[in-house]
């Protein structure tokens, strides 16, 4: 069974039942940082289920990207004001080129030209879920060390961001975050609560000491501007 939640103010930790799952994406707290004009294509209920990532590259359609397709939200081309509207809503962005929304998962990372200058923005979507471990809570509640394997958006942060919350709040063990992108407890000074930022947790937000890797952007599509 599996229950979303969409809240704009990130609940607590839920008490989660034996074959449960339990998602939240704050997921109206990434569109209010997307132009109204682009975010009016995913008000629909079913435009919101299972999204990924919306994209939005200077001079090319906007689109929404949900498992195995791609949606395009708006007929009109990508303008360097829709790039700034997100900018202006969102965190600062890191020496990664990474940046986040205070007390969320979703991360935003950038493509700048020669100049500097920001031509490119994808929004992913951040979810915590609930009850996604079970299948190895044996090896996490044993201290067996596990080791994720998977390509972009199988759920390997989804995953091991409940280990870390799970091992905080239902082991009580002392549990020490090193992340350098941000992506297990959100970006900013406060995490997203409910996540792997428990009471019991700490986070490091590490500086990251190469540059963001681009990769999860489709060669295709991307190729002519690969640098």
């Amino acid at each position: 069974m599996t229950q979303l939640a969409t809240s704009a103010t990130p609940p607590a930790a839920p008490a989660v039942l034996p074959n449960e799952q339990i998602v939240t994406d704050d997921l109206d707290l990434l569109l209010d940082a997307l132009p109204p004009r682009i975010v009016e294509a995913l008000r629909p209920p079913e435009r919101r289920t299972d999204l990924l990532e919306v994209v939005a590259d200077l001079g090319r359609l906007p689109e929404a990207r949900y498992p195995g397709r791609e949606v395009v939200l708006s007929h009109e081309e990508v303008t360097q004001e829709d790039l700034q509207f997100v900018i202006e809503h969102i965190g600062d962005f890191g020496d990664d080129n990474r940046a986040g929304i205070e007390r969320t998962l979703h991360r935003i990372s950038c493509i700048r030209n020669r100049r500097g200058k920001i031509v490119g923005l994808t929004c992913r979507v951040g979810r915590a879920v609930y009850g996604t471990i079970r299948v190895i809570e044996d090896l996490v509640l044993g201290g067996k060390s596990i080791l994720f394997l998977g390509k972009p958006g199988v759920g390997k942060t989804t995953m091991l961001r409940e280990v870390a919350r799970v091992l905080a709040d239902d082991a009580n063990k002392r549990v020490i975050i090193v992340d350098t992108s941000n992506e297990i407890g959100g970006d900013g000074d406060v995490p997203h609560p409910p996540s792997a930022a428990p009471p019991h947790a700490g986070r490091h937000p590490a500086r990251a000491a190469r540059r963001h890797d681009r990769s999860r952007r489709k060669p295709h599509a991307r190729g002519h501007r690969h640098r």
